[in-house]
């Protein structure tokens, strides 16, 4: 049920509920080293795990048993609730700024893994759909 609360939903917020306080602090941590990081386009995994102090193969096997997720999915998956919340939240930036806010280089790639993710494009969910 936990792995289903982190699927593709529209919602801007992650699901603690139902985990340990071990897994709930490792989520948090990994999810504020995410927000400071954001804008950069070549964070990735191996900074993250370097972060948290721990190797990229125990943070793989943690996130993926917590979250049913891979790391770079949940990266991916915490910018894209970001993106949800700037669409439907801050009308005076465009797609292409969020897109550069969010540590991607090209928009027109974020619209795709936009897409991808939710099924609908950022301009649908800017009209509120």
């Amino acid at each position: 049920m936990l792995r289903e609360k982190f699927s593709r939903t529209l919602s801007d917020e992650v699901p603690f509920t139902g985990m340990s306080e071990t897994d709930k602090e490792l989520l948090s941590r990994m999810e504020s080293l995410i927000e400071n990081k954001l804008d950069a386009s070549d964070f990735n995994i191996n900074d993250l795990a370097r972060e948290l102090g721990m190797g990229r193969s125990k943070l793989y096997a943690l996130v993926k048993e917590i979250t049913g997720m891979t790391p770079n999915s949940f990266i991916l998956n915490y910018k894209m609730r970001k993106a949800v919340y700037w669409l439907r939240n801050e009308p005076r930036l465009s797609v292409s700024e969020i897109a550069y806010r969010l540590g991607f280089s090209n928009p027109k790639y974020f619209s795709v893994c936009f897409k991808d993710h939710y099924g609908v494009t950022p301009s649908a969910i800017r009209k509120g759909v």
